[in-house]
This record gives C-alpha cells, sequence and structure tokens, in this order.
C-alpha cells in the first residue's frame, strides 16, 4: 500500500500536466461561445480571429465536445451576420456552419440547442423541408423544458405545430404553458398572438395547471395589448376594453 500510494499520487502529477493545458487550450472559444448563448454580439473580425485560432488547436482538443460546440456557435455567427449583410461569401459561411453543427452533435447527440439552431439555419437556407423538422424535434426531445431554450424556441415550434409528430406537439404547448408558469408573460403573449385562434385555443387550455398566480399575470398582459381571450380560472375586467 506504501509503494503504491507515491504512483498514484505520480500518476495524478502527469494527468494534471498532460491535460491542464488541453483544457487551458479552448477557454476563449468556451467564453465567446457562453456571451453568444447569452446573446452578445460581436463583430465579424473578432470572431474570425477566434475562429482561426481554434483551427490551430490540435485533434485532441478539437474532438472535446465543449470545443466543437464553441467551434459551431461561432461559426454559425458569422454566417448570420454574412446572410444580414447580405455579402458575397453568405452561402460559404452557412455551409461551414451546416458541417461544424453537424460535427458537433456527433460528438454530443443530446444537444439541445445545437439541433434547434441546426432546425434554423436549414429553413433559412433551404426554405421549410418536412425532413428537416426532425432536428426540431430532437431539440425538444433532448430538452423539452429549458427556459433559456423556449424564449427562442416557443415561437418557431409553435409556427409548425401542425406538422410535427404527436410527441413534440405535445412539448410545444407544454413549452408555451412553462414560459407562462416562469413568468415569461411578454414573450409568451407574442407566441400567442402570432398563430391562428384554434392554436390559441389549445395553447390556452394548456395553462389549466399553472399557478393561478402566472395566470393572472398573464392575463394583464393580454388585457394591456388588447388581446380579448379567456385565460382559464381568471376572471375578466371588462372595463379594460372599454
Amino acid at each position: 500500500m506504501r509503494v503504491l500510494l507515491p504512483i498514484l499520487g505520480l500518476v495524478g502529477v502527469i494527468w494534471t500536466i498532460v491535460t491542464l493545458p488541453t483544457f487551458s487550450v479552448g477557454t476563449p472559444a468556451r467564453k465567446i461561445a457562453e456571451r453568444i448563448l447569452a446573446n452578445d454580439r460581436f463583430k465579424p473580425p473578432m470572431l474570425n480571429e477566434i475562429r482561426a485560432r481554434i483551427e490551430t488547436y490540435p485533434t485532441s482538443v478539437l474532438n472535446r465536445s465543449d470545443i466543437s460546440r464553441a467551434r459551431a456557435l461561432i461559426v454559425l455567427s458569422v454566417a448570420e451576420d454574412a446572410a444580414l449583410k447580405n455579402t458575397g461569401e453568405r452561402d460559404h459561411h452557412r455551409a461551414a456552419a451546416d458541417e461544424k453543427i453537424r460535427a458537433s452533435l456527433l460528438l454530443n447527440p443530446s444537444d439541445s440547442f445545437l439541433w434547434f439552431v441546426w432546425y434554423s439555419l436549414k429553413m433559412s437556407v433551404e426554405g421549410f423541408d418536412e425532413r428537416s423538422l426532425r432536428y426540431l424535434e430532437f431539440s425538444y426531445a433532448s430538452a423539452p423544458l429549458e427556459a433559456w431554450i423556449a424564449l427562442r424556441r416557443n415561437s418557431v415550434g409553435l409556427a409548425v405545430l401542425p406538422l410535427v409528430g404527436e410527441e413534440a406537439r405535445q412539448r410545444i404547448l407544454l413549452e408555451f404553458a412553462a414560459l407562462v408558469d416562469g413568468g415569461f408573460h411578454q414573450a409568451a403573449a407574442i407566441n400567442l398572438t402570432g398563430v391562428g385562434w384554434s392554436e390559441r385555443v389549445l395553447l390556452l387550455s394548456t395553462l389549466t395547471h399553472v399557478d393561478i398566480i402566472a395566470r393572472e399575470a398573464f392575463a394583464r398582459v393580454l388585457a394591456r395589448e388588447g388581446v380579448k381571450v379567456s385565460v382559464p380560472g381568471v376572471q375578466t375586467d371588462e372595463r379594460v376594453w372599454r
């Protein structure tokens, strides 16, 4: 046992020496990716600089799921900027984003956000294609109730509600209810008013089990926006409409 302890200690030191550079080298890319997820915007030169730096990482680093994800998000941001500015290289950047997202999902197929942005990318490039709906369905299957994703995803899901499978359909409806329950009433109101009347009825029916305080707050937001609907369990003050 006395002999084993020094050996284990030596192994720990060697592991630290080998792995610490690997973890630290990807820090800038991960930090940029975190800020992208927080909706921070970066100038293309900075993104291109970080992207070029990532490409110099050793294969052992590039094959890590967190670095691959960061690279995909950075390349996607470059592609989105090119699309907004309608530059001549937008197709090239979109193809690069498609490739990097695919590579990242191969390493981590449970990345709900990347499935969502891949679906969005496909829609922006190819237009509506029922085959791409599976990417959105994978996103919902991986993380059906994550608020930070739901705030971006729910309106997209509602736009194709009649076209997705039944499981995804139920998850989209429950995601809307979760937005209301979580206090994201303005976002939920925008999503509700963005669909047809039949979908509104479905969405409102999901609120039956939502906390009554959240339902009342949501009803007040709708009233201020002039949206005449009946939120389950909430008395409507007719004076609001006068």
